[in-house]
């Protein structure tokens, strides 16, 4: 789908199936509820993605040893989740790539600007 984008173009239609093929790969590579991802915002994505060079030592303290052995190859960020808690998603370069897709192509495919999730429907104002 990422591909179709790059070459045919951005229509509603494609950027929506890359949505939510994204949605649900990051729902499911982390294990976490919908809402926890689905309400992802932009600045939350563009200014807090962690890479394992940018993550601190109170971050690398607090995730179990797997998830320390998976810095290496993911990159990191922190979404809003229950309670206002910090819920870590994590993402390996393929998603990231695509959802800097999604980011990159908005205004072609017809998402409000005034929307500020990163998972916007096409002419959805939310």
């Amino acid at each position: 789908m990422k591909e179709d984008i790059n070459s045919h173009g951005v229509t509603s239609s494609n950027y929506g199936q890359l949505c939510q093929a994204t949605l649900a790969h990051v729902i499911s590579f982390n294990r976490r509820r919908p809402g926890e991802t689905q309400y992802l915002k932009l600045t939350t994505f563009q200014n807090n993605l962690i890479t394992t060079s940018d993550a601190g030592d109170d971050i690398i303290q607090s995730l179990s040893i797997s998830d320390k052995v998976a810095m290496d190859r993911l990159s990191l960020l922190y979404s809003r989740g229950k309670r206002d808690q910090g819920v870590p998603i994590m993402h390996p370069d393929d998603l990231k790539e695509s959802v800097e897709v999604l980011c990159e192509n908005r205004k072609e495919a017809g998402v409000h600007p005034d929307t500020i999730y990163v998972f916007a429907r096409c002419g959805s104002s939310l």
